[in-house]
């Protein structure tokens, strides 16, 4: 692998991780700022406040006499560096600190005053550092002071000596030393976006859905023929492509539909079929929209609803279910008694009628291979609605008996497994995959950017068409 090519790569990856990031985004931000929030409000409001009191003690060794009138060496420092070390050990000794809780009346047991004192030797010197913890800062004061002192007491009963001395004695603590608001904060702040950039990378990498075009071609091995924005008209079963011909998603329709007249230079495609890997994909509204979009080229297209389980053309045209292609195959009667105009020029409808007991006997019968040469010599395109591939084997039983096969991908929705066995049950029918659409594509998502610009762009055109029409008829009137 050459250095531009591995550049290349490592770009990609960085761009994916970003693109996860920025997907994310707002987990990352929620997250961040719930563990700042809760942070902010158990340092503020739940965390006791802890003062510390200090007191200074200087250790010195008692000198003879003669010894007094000699230099101090070096050797008596670090006996009194030696001293010090012994006395920090006293001052937390059972008797000292016992003494202290008498002497004060304190509510707390050994363990309980040892844990909040320290004993420290200042390095390389003579001093003894008696600090002490409280969340009273007087109580932290007076404890500190007291411990000096009793120490002081036992040093010269036990030791007989009097060489330690009161440097500086406690006084009392203005602001607590723990807890750190601010530190606290800030390290719940970077815990926060570590957990949630974390969090968002393990979803992605259970996330076993497809996405993206790299992933339908890596993992079904299918080219893209047309990449669809999220339409919230579906809902409403809206032929977006008739209603609202200058949106990004009618647009995207149109890309499909000149991406389809190259899918096959080998082959003229007249009979196509349209499915999807489950259920709730948006095929229908696919299939009723890539109609839609061909028709309006001026080219004869008939759109049939062989989805005999669970029928939608005749809901998103707004028509009844009524003499269609199951009442055409059974009575052997001529399909154009059956066929419904549409309100797009060129494009009629054929529903699926009745429901039959044996959807797939009857899309495999000499009936349904009669009627698919009889529709391609009258019509340019006889496009094909069916059910699920993955779920029954209509789609498959179909799929080899016309010139093409799209397979609709609902973005974030499908299992790659799932979707490769899809693809197999086709392969396996001998089906000819033109390519597969992607659906649903959020209009914010990394790549598709183009649409919502294109949407930009038309909805002012609109506006001022709208605004222009209306000056017109203001002056008419």
């Amino acid at each position: 692998m050459t250095r531009e090519e591995r550049y290349s790569e490592e770009e990609i990856d960085l761009r994916q991780l970003f693109s996860i990031i920025r997907k994310r985004l707002v987990w990352i931000i929620s997250i961040t700022i719930f563990f700042i929030i809760t942070s902010a409000l158990v340092s503020f409001f739940l965390l006791i406040p802890i003062y510390q009191s200090s007191t200074t003690l200087m250790v010195n060794k008692t000198f003879s006499e003669s010894e007094m009138l000699n230099q101090i060496q070096i050797s008596d420092i670090n006996v009194n560096i030696r001293l010090a070390e012994t006395y920090s050990e006293i001052i937390k000794s059972r008797r000292v600190v016992s003494k202290v809780i008498e002497d004060m009346d304190l509510n707390m047991t050994y363990e309980g005053l040892r844990n909040i004192t320290d004993v420290s030797l200042v390095r390389d010197t003579e001093f003894i550092k008696i600090n002490v913890q409280h969340s009273s800062p007087q109580m932290a004061t007076n404890i500190a002071n007291k411990l000096a002192e009793v120490f002081q007491e036992e040093v010269l009963e036990i030791m007989n000596v009097d060489n330690v001395k009161t440097l500086d004695q406690a006084v009392t603590p203005t602001n607590p030393i723990k807890p750190n608001k601010m530190m606290n904060i800030a390290i719940a702040g970077v815990l926060g976006l570590m957990i949630s950039i974390g969090l968002v990378f393990l979803l992605e990498f259970l996330d076993k859905t497809i996405k993206t075009p790299e992933e339908v071609e890596r993992y079904l091995g299918l080219s893209i023929i047309g990449a669809v924005p999220f339409n919230e008209k579906a809902k409403n079963k809206r032929v977006v492509t008739f209603e609202d011909p200058k949106s990004p998603v009618a647009e995207a329709y149109r890309t499909l539909r000149t991406n389809l007249k190259f899918a096959s230079l080998d082959k003229e495609i007249k009979s196509i079929v349209v499915t999807s890997t489950i259920a709730g994909e948006g095929k229908s509204m696919t299939i009723s929209n890539l109609a839609t979009a061909i028709a309006q080229t001026g080219s004869k297209v008939l759109l049939v609803d062989t989805d005999f389980r669970k029928p939608m053309i005749h809901k998103i045209a707004r028509k009844p279910n009524a003499d269609g292609l199951a009442d055409v195959l059974i009575n052997k009667s001529d399909y154009k008694n059956s066929v419904k105009a549409s309100r797009t020029k060129n494009l009629d409808l054929l529903f699926s009628g009745l429901i039959p007991p044996n959807p797939s006997e009857l899309l495999g019968s000499k009936s349904m291979l009669q009627f698919i040469e009889e529709a391609k010599r009258d019509y340019d395109y006889v496009i094909f609605d069916t059910p699920p591939v993955a779920l029954v084997t209509d789609a498959a039983i179909l799929a080899n008996e016309v010139d093409g096969v799209i397979l609709v991908t609902s973005f974030g929705m499908v299992d790659y497994d799932i979707a490769k066995r899809a693809v197999e049950l086709l392969k396996n029918a001998n089906a000819n995959i033109l390519g597969s659409v992607l659906n649903k594509i959020p209009l914010n998502r990394g790549g598709y950017s183009y649409y919502k610009y294109y949407s930009a762009y038309y909805g002012e055109y609109e506006k001022t068409g709208r605004k222009s029409r209306k000056k017109r008829g203001d002056k008419s009137d």
